[in-house]
């Protein structure tokens, strides 16, 4: 995992938080418009062997994928913390 902190400001923190996705994550397989992300989340981007995704819903994500997500929760320390439980 690697976070970059983009934005500080009165209203909280942002963050850039790269995750390599492995066979444990819950979201394996499963269109993004299905899975029920958290409040204040947002997958930026998903890097396949050389290809970078700009996702849409239809979007899945699969094992050994590089996953951006940009975040306003600072409880973020692994792909499924993104899902509401």
């Amino acid at each position: 995992m690697t976070i970059h902190q983009i934005y500080s400001g009165d209203d909280g923190n942002v963050d850039a938080i790269e995750f390599q996705v492995n066979k444990k994550a819950k979201c394996i397989d499963t269109p993004i418009k299905k899975l029920k992300l958290k409040k204040g989340i947002l997958i930026g981007c998903i890097s396949r062997d050389f290809d970078i995704i700009i996702p849409s819903g239809e979007t899945e994500i699969h094992i050994g994928d590089r996953v951006i997500i940009f975040s306003k929760n600072n409880d973020i320390r692994d792909l499924d913390d993104i899902l509401e439980n």
